[in-house]
């Protein structure tokens, strides 16, 4: 109900309508929601929000967040450590602890570990186990354990470790090794505090003091031999002296002696010559143990030598010096003698040594035994020395026979170990034990099998390897081990699936080149190598076979990673080491503004930190549409999918943005290059609002767009792109009211234009003239490698334009361009291959170029769907040479690009409208030539082939320039096959297989041509056809084609075909023979009956009365009456000619309907030319009309069969041309009659003349075109087929028709029409006059 009140929510204090105006509890305002803080959760009850269990929860058991690495919602895991830690790969429990020496640290893993160091077993500077080491103390060591399980850290001087402290790990250091192949170091330490030792046993030092000691030189008291210290000196609490006689000396002493440190320094002179001292050392250890020692100084008298044992560098030191009367060192000579033994007395050497002055005499540690006491005595003069010592074990040296390496799977590795303190050489190298270990270094894990077991070696000195896997760099370590002791040495070999053994050696830190990611490198070789391995983090990201002098890399293409990488050139000892470009600091960037309409100006700047090496900077702007695209863009560091706004420009400047089918945002992506070629790429977006438009309205608005004198071709392709995507939507708008959308286009109505009929006829035609300006505007434009991509896909947009044609004119400025810069990317990759060779010296050479920009995929893609314009004019102009030959160029050029960035196992398709071609980088050709074949083809020296198929829709010369027809249109097939250089004419074994559509009516051979003559040839291939495909087996590997074999050059047999000498001299020579003969031969005909009251009865014998009367008064009459008889004769034979003819006519109309096969020969056209007697017309006039007619009809055919068209086409308008001049004969005639009965005479002689002369001039043009066709047997059955048609056909359907539509048919029928429609008439005025009534 409207005026009743409502409860507010729970968690509300106060309400309305809207929602909480106040919070109940603890809770926070959240957009008039009351909730609670983080960490806290709503129970729907309380007042107050309740603490969750975990960071972030919802309820007290759906936790949305946990600590470290506890997993929602109960913030648990299978495998717990502790309630706040899961066990997985990332997290290592550590027990760190002090050795009761006090003078190591133990990290316990209690699992096996791998440590990412090339040998973690041996002693190892501690700065790469942690962070924090120099608390360890000055060249502290740690090593791994040979179990893999523990740690030791070997403290250094004056370390400042203590109990509690904690040790920090160095990331990406330490791993797990278990079944489960960890890929993740350990992240994570827990419990890494350092706890005290198991037993705190008591400090102990000893001083290196000598047995005796010079009171006239200063000595030197230092802590040497420590333990339960911690490696450091302890501190000395106090020096007590012992009482000695003399008092004051004693005072003396000890006053000296309570001013000193942990370190007793006593000048010289201080203590009595000949004199004895006990001092009795008290100190306490970092711990707060207590311990003391004895420490006794004797003096030697004054004048004596001094000789003291150095026990670091087993040197015995002789000093001689006066103290008491000269103060000088005493001159000799003197000679002392010293003695090693045993200390059960065993002499081991004696020695007599001059001495002058001083002496620092070496021991012979070579011959003394290690690692047992010795006593060493000498005397000088009255001088005595004795001192015990021991010499440290020099330890065990294990060598390899083969160095580091690369192998293949199958090898040895063979090591031996020498005790360096035994001088037997025989007796070096026995009684050791061998202990293998093998680790991948990719993973650190152990090395497996393919089943995932854990390789395991024998313990013997030769450890033999069969391992299923390559490409891998592993890591052998071997421990040699004998009482007690042991050393441990590594090899590294690196397992290639090539099979290739020869010396591994690093390159020392050394950086060869500084290289950026997409460029590709190409090294010149020096030393013949034929191999080349690449290593990154210790795998073999690649590896093949060198075929020439140069080797090629590209860093993105192979990379697994941006650390640097080696490369190993085999066979030698030849390693280069190459790393990426340092790229340029975008600092900051801004584009104004953020959001706009289509064409919009947007205006940016980018501050770079500037850098001298990296100076000058290219900036450079693209645009996406889509985000997908961009990202691969981004994470391949290159632009090779963007549309360019901004290109080779300054940090700061403006451009335009095109806009979409809706409202959507641009991609932006902000590119600054180094001179290096090194770039960083920033990404941002920028909204556009799409205004609406129709077709009319936006022509309008890009015609002052495109005629501003400002408008680049940016603009230009950023309006054609907004024209695009307007078009694309012209069904949405319903074809503004008035069309029909069928297949997503608009079917306007009579007097409505434009694709979504907006407009009216003249305002499309101005739209039209605006489109060839702007298609010539384009064409017109400065090209330059920065805005080439905007001008190539301008034009591939206009070309779907159908009103676009290009001219010739157009044609050569397109390919000039496309040429150009093909040529200019071939002479960039050109350039560098031969500065590269122009370097001559003993190192290695490198150069680098950016192969990604240069052999742009898009661009060479849009490029050849450009040239589509061209074969447009090319179709109805192939005789334009000139512009084929560019165009074969380009294409020709183009494959060579991509041959040069195609890396094996890639491959690309460029098909278009015009041509197939689709190229293909493969190690094996298998698939081709079979695999017995393959196997001969693939030698060491071979990497990869390229395999190019091409299929051109016309032989135009930009296909190859040699075609086996010069007139036929075909498709050619080119299968190449390209090794170091292009390989032909390969025999095969195996056939290859092609197919073909064609028209089962005509004959097709299969041909291949030679590529040394360019001959084609169909020596190697049979054909079939198949339901109308044509098959093609060759045995050959060669450019393959099929023809239509009109002129049956290719076929094994030969055919009747007519050839020149022309068969038009003997068609025509025939024609006249006959001729001749109709003119000449002369036939009786006898008439079987006379109908004597016809009208011909009468006429007939009113003729013979007349000459029997004439023959009858022949001698009688005079001259004159001869002379009136003549008269009268010549007048009654004219009037009877004019009646037989007239009676004639009415005759063959009346016998038309009586029409019998008997009569047929007097209806005929021709045949009546022989058996009619009596002829109104000569019968050589009818000849020459006939002989005209033929000729018309030869020069048509001629006509037809010059312009390659068969028979079963050019047979209809020769045929068209005997029926049309057929017609026309009864006007000859008509002509004719006239003037022969009103004797003109001039009139029939011109009509002679002007048949004669017109059969003379078809003769001469006949013969002349005729020449020309090599093959006439497509003239001769369309020109004779015509004949005979006319000859036996036409004439028979003239009769059908005159039968059954003659004149008195048409007669009664016109009769019986008026009589129906004057029966009509009655019966309407009838029915009129009734109305009425």
């Amino acid at each position: 109900m409207k005026d009743s009140c409502r409860v507010c929510d729970y968690q509300c204090s106060t309400c309305d309508t809207n929602g909480c105006l106040t919070c109940r509890g603890d809770r926070n305002m959240d957009n008039e929601i009351c909730k609670c803080s983080l960490g806290y959760y709503d129970d729907g009850v309380q007042d107050q929000c309740q603490k969750c269990p975990c960071p972030e929860c919802t309820s007290p058991i759906n936790c949305t967040k946990c600590i470290n690495n506890l997993k929602p919602p109960n913030c648990s895991c299978d495998k717990q450590l502790n309630d706040e830690y899961c066990i997985n790969c990332d997290v290592a429990q550590v027990t760190i602890y002090f050795t009761n020496s006090l003078n190591f640290i133990t990290v316990d893993f209690s699992l096996l570990i791998s440590i990412n160091l090339d040998n973690p077993f041996v002693q190892n500077e501690c700065q790469y186990f942690f962070v924090n080491f120099e608390m360890l103390g000055l060249n502290s060591i740690c090593y791994l354990d040979w179990n893999r399980t523990q740690i030791h850290i070997g403290l250094g001087k004056q370390a400042t470790i203590q109990i509690g402290d904690s040790l920090q790990f160095q990331p990406n250091m330490f791993k797990y090794v278990n079944d489960e192949d960890c890929q993740n170091f350990i992240s994570t330490f827990i419990n890494s505090t350092i706890l005290e030792p198991a037993v705190n046993l008591i400090p102990y030092i000893i001083f290196d003091v000598q047995p005796l000691i010079s009171s006239c030189m200063e000595n030197e008291i230092n802590q040497i031999s420590k333990n339960a210290t911690g490696n450091r000196d302890v501190q000395v609490i106090s020096w007590e002296l012992q009482e000695i006689a003399d008092q004051d000396h004693f005072w003396q002493i000890k006053d000296f002696l309570s001013k000193q440190k942990n370190n007793l320094v006593i000048p010289s002179q201080t203590l009595r010559p000949n004199f004895t001292y006990y001092i009795q050392v008290k100190y306490i250890n970092f711990l707060g143990k207590l311990n003391q020692t004895l420490l006794v100084m004797k003096t030697i008298a004054a004048n004596l030598p001094y000789i003291s044992l150095n026990q670091n560098k087993f040197t015995l030191d002789v000093y001689i010096f006066d103290c008491i009367t000269t103060f000088l060192d005493l001159s000799g000579p003197f000679q002392i003698n010293y003695v090693v033994s045993l200390q059960n007395g065993t002499q081991i050497f004696q020695e007599f040594v001059d001495v002058t002055k001083t002496l620092s005499q070496q021991l012979p540690l070579s011959k003394l035994p290690k690692g047992v006491k010795l006593k060493i005595d000498a005397n000088i003069l009255d001088s005595q020395f004795s001192t015990n010592f021991t010499l440290p074990f020099q330890g065990y040296i294990i060598n390899f026979t083969q160095p580091n390496r690369f192998v293949g799977t199958i090898f040895n590795i063979i090591s031996k170990s020498y005790d360096i303190d035994i001088k037997e050489t025989v007796l070096q190298s026995l009684g050791f034990t061998y202990e293998w270990l093998c680790i991948n270094k990719q993973n650190l894990n152990p090395c497996k099998n393919s089943e995932n077991q854990i390789i395991t070696f024998d313990n013997s000195r030769i450890m033999k390897a069969n391992l299923d896997f390559a490409n891998l760099t592993l890591l052998f370590y071997v421990r040699a081990s004998k009482n007690n002791r042991y050393s441990i040495a590594q090899q590294v070999i690196i397992v290639s699936e090539l099979n290739y053994e020869c010396e591994y050696i690093e390159n020392n830190g050394t950086i060869n080149g500084y290289i950026n990611p997409n460029d590709m490198v190409t090294v010149q070789l020096k030393d013949q190598q034929t191999t080349a391995i690449i290593l990154q983090d210790y795998q073999i990201i690649n590896s093949k076979l060198v075929d020439g002098n140069n080797f090629r890399f590209i860093f993105s293409e192979i990379a697994i990673s941006n650390n640097h990488i080696l490369v190993f050139l085999l066979p030698g000892k030849y390693s280069l080491k190459f790393a990426l470009n340092s790229v340029p600091v975008i600092q900051n960037y801004t584009i104004n503004p953020k959001s706009g309409h289509p064409l919009d100006k947007f205006a940016y700047n980018i501050v770079v930190n500037q850098q001298e090496d990296q100076m000058p900077y290219s900036f450079n702007i693209y645009y996406y549409l889509l985000k997908v695209i961009l990202d691969q863009d981004v994470s391949s560091k290159s632009n090779l999918n963007g549309i360019p706004a901004v290109t080779d420009g300054i940090s700061s400047g403006n451009f335009t943005l095109p806009g979409g089918i809706a409202d959507q945002l641009i991609h932006i992506l902000i590119e600054v290059r180094a001179k290096t070629g090194s770039l960083s790429q920033i990404t941002t977006n920028i909204s556009i609002t799409l205004d609406t438009f129709t077709i009319k309205t936006l022509h309008t608005k890009l015609e002052s767009f495109f005629n501003n004198s400002d408008s680049s071709l940016s603009d230009i392709y950023n309006g054609l792109q907004l024209f695009k995507s307007q078009t694309q939507q012209v069904c949405l708008k319903q074809c503004s009211g008035v069309g029909v959308c069928i297949n997503k286009v608009c079917n306007c109505p009579a007097g409505y234009y434009f694709e979504d009929c907006s407009g009216s006829k003249s305002e499309y035609q101005a739209y039209v003239q605006q489109f060839k300006i702007i298609y010539q505007k384009v064409i017109d434009s400065d090209i330059s490698d920065s805005n080439y991509l905007l001008y190539i896909r301008s034009l591939n947009y206009l070309r779907t334009f159908s009103f676009i044609n290009t001219t010739e004119t157009q044609s050569h400025s397109l390919l000039n361009v496309l040429s150009n810069n093909i040529e200019s990317r071939m002479n960039k990759i050109n350039k560098f291959a031969i500065g590269l060779q122009a370097q001559n010296t003993s190192e290695f050479n490198y150069n680098q170029m950016d192969i990604k920009s240069i052999v742009n995929q898009v661009d060479l893609q849009t490029t050849l769907n450009t040239t589509s314009l061209v074969w447009l004019y090319l179709l109805n102009n192939f005789s334009n040479y000139e512009i084929q030959y560019k165009l074969r160029n380009i294409i020709g050029n183009t494959i060579e690009l991509y041959l040069q960035s195609l890396l094996p196992g890639e491959s690309t398709n460029l098909t278009y409208d015009a041509c197939k071609i689709v190229i293909n980088r493969t190690n094996s050709i298998d698939y081709i030539i079979g695999p017995q074949t393959n196997k001969r083809l693939l030698t060491s020296a071979v990497q990869y082939f390229d395999v190019i198929q091409t299929l051109y829709l016309k032989n135009l010369y930009c296909a190859d320039g040699y075609f086996p027809y010069d007139y036929q249109c075909y498709p050619v097939y080119d299968y190449k096959i390209r090794q170091q250089n292009r390989l032909y004419n390969i025999q095969l074994q195996n056939s290859i297989n092609y197919s073909f559509p064609v028209d089962n009516s005509k004959i097709y051979v299969c041909i291949q041509r030679d590529s040394s003559t360019y001959n084609w040839v169909n020596t190697y291939c049979s054909s079939k056809v198949i339901e109308n495909l044509l098959y093609c087996n060759c045995t050959l590997l060669a450019p393959t084609s099929y023809v239509n074999d009109i002129l049956f050059l290719y076929q094994g047999y030969k055919l009747y075909r007519i050839t020149v000498p022309n068969i038009v001299v003997y068609g025509y020579v025939g024609q006249l023979l006959v001729i001749i003969i109709v003119q000449l031969v002369k036939v009786n005909v006898q008439e079987k009956s006379k109908v004597a009251n016809s009208k011909n009865g009468k006429v007939t014998e009113l003729r013979r009365k007349k000459k029997a009367k004439q023959k009858a008064s022949k001698n009688e009459d005079s001259v004159e009456i001869k002379k009136s008889n003549n008269q009268q004769d010549k007048s009654a034979n004219e009037e009877i000619n004019i009646q037989e003819e007239i009676l004639e006519d009415e005759n063959e109309n009346k016998q038309g309907l009586k029409f019998s096969l008997s009569q047929y020969h007097l209806f005929h056209y021709y045949l009546r030319i022989i058996f009619k007697p009596k002829q109104l017309i000569p019968k050589y006039f009818r000849l020459l009309v006939v002989l005209f007619r033929w000729s018309a009809a030869s020069v048509c055919v001629s006509f037809m069969t010059n312009r390659i068209l068969t028979y079963n086409i050019a047979i209809y308008p020769s045929l068209g041309v005997i029926v049309t001049l057929r017609i026309f004969d009864s006007a000859f005639e008509k002509n004719y009659k006239q003037s022969s009965y009103l004797k003109n005479y001039i009139n029939l002689f011109m009509i002679l003349l002007v048949l004669v002369f017109s059969i003379i001039a078809f003769m001469v043009l006949i013969g002349y075109q005729c020449y020309f066709i090599k093959d006439q047997t497509d003239w001769f059955i369309s020109y004779y087929g015509a004949l005979i048609i006319d000859f036996l056909i036409i004439d028979l359907l003239l009769l059908i028709i005159q039968r059954y539509l003659g004149t008195d048919i048409m007669k009664k029928l016109k009769k019986k029409i008026k009589e129906a429609k004057h029966i009509q008439q009655l019966n309407e005025e009838q029915q009129s006059k009734t109305q009425n009534v």
